[in-house]
């Protein structure tokens, strides 16, 4: 369940003495409750996690999707990373938190753990897309005992980080953290014997409570989707339509409107160069929010809705992606002489990837 960010702000965890230059991008209660001695079990248990080994398809497709554009683009090499980009959180440890345990290695994630308290956990990573810090908190409940809770803090690498981390926000949301939550749960559960027995009832009681009802997928039994909880190819297309509107938006804005010199500008019957550009600037970001709708509208079909509600508007997000497909292929062949030419841009081929994946998903 994601909580308000008061719920992290207003308790006096250590991690708020290394993160006043970090934005706070959101907080969720855990399904880990017990006793005061049971928290080295939850951070242990979220050390050795590993999403290419997740229950979900979609989650273990998009970290997939993730590392291999990492490693295509170069924002998880060495030159990325902590120590050499940013300077680690570790710089910044007060005496007492570097004389503290570290915390556990990670088994698959690239997170550096920093610190490890009775209540309180805190690991690090850094790529070319952001700064990020993990905290992982062992919060007082109402029946005696303790639960836990997770907050997300990062440091954008610019403005092409900030775009990054808006588009896969959806996928964190939907698609990462609900799996995510009910595999913390399974594994909580299949190791109740090994609580505190003095909590461990009525802690079992306050987590099905607080937190069952947001850890739950959707129905898992679809007959549109297999059986699956979600649509994988509608995802990953809605996923590619985000990641588009995003460079279009920004990187657009930066290499082309902004450099368009009125002076470059015809007239036109509805005014100067400056008006031109001004239609310009206009229509170029309304194609970035009709990216955006349409691969909004592709991450709904494929994992909030279903039946034949998901099946329609998957339909027309598939037609609308082949239009966009089209126009980008058509008018890029009339001006361009060859179809290596045609493809030194990676739109079109973007465009033509969300629009077959869209349709494999649609129908």
């Amino acid at each position: 369940m994601r909580l308000p960010n008061t719920a992290h702000i207003s308790r006096p965890w250590r991690i708020h003495e290394l993160t006043r230059d970090f934005r706070l991008e959101d907080v969720w209660a855990l399904p880990g409750t017990g006793g005061p001695d049971d928290f080295p079990r939850l951070v242990q248990g979220i050390a050795s996690g590993d999403p290419s080994q997740s229950s979900s398809r979609a989650v273990r497709t998009l970290f997939a999707i993730r590392w291999k554009l990492g490693e295509l683009v170069g924002w998880d090499g060495p030159d990325a990373g902590l120590g050499s980009r940013v300077p680690t959180l570790g710089d910044r440890l007060p005496a007492d938190l570097r004389d503290a345990p570290s915390g556990p290695d990670f088994d698959a994630l690239p997170f550096t753990s920093l610190y490890l308290l009775d209540d309180e956990w805190a690991a690090e990573i850094a790529n070319g897309t952001m700064h990020g810090v993990m905290h992982i908190g062992w919060v007082p409940n109402r029946t005696g005992g303790y639960r836990g809770q997770m907050a997300v803090l990062v440091k954008p690498n610019g403005l092409f980080g900030t775009a990054y981390m808006a588009a896969i926000r959806p996928f964190r949301h939907l698609i990462v953290y609900p799996p995510m939550l009910r595999e913390i749960e399974r594994e909580w559960q299949a190791r109740a014997g090994e609580r505190t027995p003095a909590h461990a009832g009525a802690q079992m009681v306050d987590s099905k409570s607080r937190i069952g009802e947001a850890t739950r997928l959707p129905p898992q039994d679809r007959p549109d989707r297999g059986g699956l909880a979600v649509n994988v190819p509608l995802i990953v297309a809605g996923s590619l339509a985000i990641l588009g509107a995003a460079v279009h938006g920004v990187g657009g804005e930066i290499l082309v409107v902004r450099k368009l010199s009125p002076g470059m500008l015809p007239s036109s019957r509805f005014g100067g160069p400056r008006t031109t550009k001004t239609m310009i600037h206009v229509t170029w970001h309304m194609t970035t929010i009709a990216f955006l709708t349409i691969g909004s509208a592709l991450l709904l079909s494929g994992s909030v809705l279903h039946g034949d509600t998901a099946r329609g508007i998957g339909l027309v997000a598939a037609g609308a992606s082949t239009g966009f497909a089209a126009v980008a292929v058509g008018l890029g062949a009339a001006y361009t002489r060859s179809p290596r030419s045609l493809f030194r841009h990676p739109g079109p081929a973007m465009l033509i990837a969300t629009a077959a994946l869209a349709w494999w998903g649609a129908l």
